[in-house]
């Protein structure tokens, strides 16, 4: 079996799909919850949760570098750990460190968090190209106060600065300049905070005031419901389900398009802060209709699905504020048929790959001519090309092309997956996962 087999240089996956599809599935714990959640517990000074089995690589390389004091925290491919670390370590007088990474890592932006931070005080310095990493940063005890940054630049440059902010003597304003994108991780990222007993809002629609000083405890919602006995010797958190991880399930369902398939998925909160949580949404408008059930245990609530054939002929949508679900649509879209014009995507250049570029590449391997603007805008009219007999997908160390162009084995017949292991950096069981609903996946070497 594929997912209990070592990852290896130049390895492969053959995907093939069942005939039918009828699986319950866990989903992992949402990584963009976790990470917040783990330097928050920091900042209050309680202790980190026991790390739980198959974590994902981004949210274990946050875990690690938050307990280590070495110099050099190599963050590797974990953008999230690169700012969020960038802020914190700004802010703690006690830290010092230089923040290392990927290639890939070295050639992602960070300047616009980096000004916003040494505007506040902050002792940063580049270790190689200005605006990118390396950096070494030298923590201080920041005065805090006002502050600037634009508002197309990752949600996660916002959100590393504010989760710091009741670090600084004055707390922080931070007015947001032009559009704001994925504004729902910024909420999500505020919500945790006042969780954590923070004060923090929106003064403004483009202006967060946030006030000095964390609460000093743990909220109660993220306490897992465990036994008596084992509460007092058990630091265990309960996390609620990663809806980008469901899109895929989603994505699955919808290729198959038989109201005979079956698929529950268990952890996932209705009415989510989770931005992605519109894909229950979004999936209905093709078709697949979903509901929650009664919890079978405390915090595991099934979300059961089914699919309506439909026949629509054309999906737009503007995906400003949930961009990581753009790659999953583009691939159901087009082996559905459904012509599409999605916009709001400038930011997927800068991701782990340059995604809009990948999915016109990887795409044409299949068959399929999408049309890009400078403006984010990826469109398709139906225009096809000769594809590959056999495609390999190149994942581009991405592992958001892996999870949406796997499900493309279910309308091929099968598909190649180059690189496999990118699943790691927020899903490590997908592929097992995939075993689990009937998929064969078969390793080859290059």
């Amino acid at each position: 079996m594929a997912a209990t087999t070592r990852y290896h240089d130049n390895m492969k996956y053959i995907v093939k799909a069942p005939a039918q599809l009828n699986v319950e599935i866990s989903l992992p714990p949402s990584k963009s919850i976790y990470n917040r959640v783990l330097l928050m517990q920091r900042m209050i000074g309680q202790s980190l949760p026991i790390q739980p089995p198959h974590i994902a690589d981004d949210t274990e390389v946050l875990f690690k570098a938050l307990q280590s004091d070495a110099d050099e925290v190599n963050i590797h491919g974990s953008g999230t750990a690169m700012r969020f670390l960038t802020a914190y370590y700004a802010a703690s007088p006690n830290e010092a460190h230089m923040l290392t990474g990927t290639a890939r890592m070295y050639a992602r932006p960070i300047g616009q968090l980096v000004n916003a931070l040494r505007s506040l005080g902050a002792d940063i310095e580049y270790l190689d190209h200005e605006g990118f990493p390396p950096l070494c940063v030298r923590g201080r005890q920041l005065r805090g106060g006002e502050t600037s940054m634009p508002g197309n630049v990752s949600s996660q440059f916002i959100s590393a600065l504010l989760m710091v902010a009741p670090l600084f003597d004055e707390g922080l304003t931070l007015h947001i300049e032009g559009p704001i994108i994925s504004r729902s991780y910024i909420d999500l990222t505020l919500a945790l905070m006042n969780d954590y007993g923070a004060q923090a809002g929106w003064s403004s629609v483009d202006t967060i005031r946030v006030e000095p000083r964390y609460g000093t405890q743990t909220p109660p919602s993220l306490l897992a419901p465990i036994s008596d006995e084992d509460f007092n010797t058990t630091r265990r958190m309960w996390i609620e389900s990663d809806w980008s991880a469901a899109s895929y399930w989603y994505e699955i369902i919808a290729l198959y398009n038989n109201p005979d398939a079956r698929l529950t998925l268990y952890g996932l909160n209705d009415g989510s802060r989770q931005g992605d949580a519109t894909v229950r949404h979004l999936f209905s408008l093709v078709g697949i209709k979903s509901r929650f059930m009664p919890p079978v245990e405390t915090h595991l609530t099934p979300l059961q699905m089914h699919c309506t054939p439909t026949h629509m002929q054309q999906l737009n949508f503007h995906f400003i504020n949930q961009p990581d679900l753009a790659p999953t649509f583009v691939v159901m879209c087009c082996l559905k048929g459904m012509h599409f014009q999605f916009t709001g995507l400038d930011s997927l250049r800068y991701k782990e790959s340059n995604r809009l570029e990948a999915l016109l590449t990887e795409m044409r391997k299949i068959g399929f001519v999408i049309e890009e603007d400078d403006n984010g805008t990826l469109k398709w009219d139906g225009q096809r090309c000769e594809g590959m007999e056999q495609p390999v997908i190149n994942t581009y160390e991405d592992h958001r092309m892996a999870m949406s162009f796997a499900p493309a084995a279910i309308t091929l017949g099968s598909i190649i997956i180059d690189s496999p292991e990118v699943v790691d950096k927020s899903y490590p069981q997908y592929w097992t996962d995939l075993e689990k609903a009937g998929f064969t996946i078969t390793p080859i070497n290059a």
